[in-house]
């Protein structure tokens, strides 16, 4: 017969599908990079501008996704003076999500259990189904039998003193 801890009986219950997560490859490694993916999430933003703007005067992180319009080049010596459009540029840049990684961050503490345990509230009726060897159903039966004497014996004895 085994005997199964109320501890985890309530791993089962509460974390019925982490066989299932594992098997379909959802495991500690996975969950590992996921959760570092998410530390390092960020956004692309477009920025339309009037003009030209030359690329390489943008800071790091930023780049020309498109110009429309005429572009002048104007140089003196070897080197661009002017970067002028008569149309607009579009410039993308990338920022940093810190909503999702605040949740990773989260997220991160209560699998390491950081956090205390969430009370969870169990209703409902429970049903037990014992599976009994031979041996078991006969010790159960002569108790049972035993115990239908006794009440039959004692209620004779009540019928027959006239109570």
């Amino acid at each position: 017969m085994e005997t199964v801890t109320s501890e985890e009986l309530a791993e089962d219950l509460l974390n019925p599908f982490k066989d299932t997560l594992i098997k379909g490859g959802i495991d500690d490694d996975f969950l590992i990079r996921q959760l570092k993916r998410e530390f390092r999430a960020k956004e692309p933003k477009i920025i339309k501008v009037k003009g030209a703007i030359n690329p390489e005067d943008l800071p790091a992180g930023f780049k020309v996704i498109a110009s429309t319009g005429v572009i002048e080049h104007r140089k003196e010596g070897d080197e661009d003076v002017s970067f002028y459009s008569d149309g607009e540029t579009i410039v993308q840049y990338k920022v940093h999500l810190i909503g999702t990684s605040q949740k990773a961050r989260m997220d991160a503490h209560k699998l390491r259990g950081d956090y205390p345990a969430e009370k969870h509230d169990i209703s409902g009726a429970l049903q037990v189904i014992p599976k009994l060897g031979e041996a078991d159903r006969e010790l159960l039966t002569n108790t049972a039998n035993k115990v239908v004497d006794a009440i039959l014996n004692e209620h004779r004895r009540d019928i027959k003193s006239g109570s």
